[in-house]
């Protein structure tokens, strides 16, 4: 008989498998977890951030088999601190592009073909016909008329 042990999945994780690895060991969707979690995040219930970041500490890798707990933590340490600094990488990456003047919207994409310079230019501008405002008279712009009694 074998014993079920909580681990972090390495199948179904969106940032350090917690969720899904505690849906594995409940027999749950690990999105309704993820669902919970981020409910009880913006209600203000506890911390369920801390509570995300203790057990992605002390939560074992599955497929991971460590000496000891202290091997766990300083695994989940190093993971934390990876995962940090390639976001930390990212931002800068993003921040770059966007002093630059390339930001994600006006960067090209790679999958659809960019137009040339050249077919830009010859575009014709497009004419906005012009609008001219309608008064409708009234008692005060209307021209008195001769009244003949």
């Amino acid at each position: 008989m074998s014993t079920k042990r909580l681990t972090r999945s390495n199948d179904n994780r969106m940032l350090a498998g917690v969720c899904g690895g505690l849906g594995e060991y409940f027999n749950v969707d690990p999105t309704l977890i993820r669902l919970g979690l981020a409910f009880l995040f913006f209600v203000g219930a506890g911390s369920p951030f801390l509570v995300y970041l203790l057990l992605w500490l002390i939560v074992p890798e599955a497929g991971r088999d460590y000496a000891s707990p202290s091997d766990t933590l300083s695994a989940g340490v190093d993971e934390i601190a990876n995962t940090a600094r390639q976001f930390g990488e990212e931002v800068r990456n993003k921040v770059e592009q966007v002093r630059s003047g390339e930001s994600a919207a006006t960067a090209p994409s790679t999958d659809t073909p960019t137009a040339t310079p050249a077919a830009t230019a010859q575009a014709e501008p497009v004419v906005e016909p012009e609008v001219t405002p309608t008064v409708e008279p009234t008692a005060e712009t209307e021209p008195e008329k001769d009244v003949v009694a």
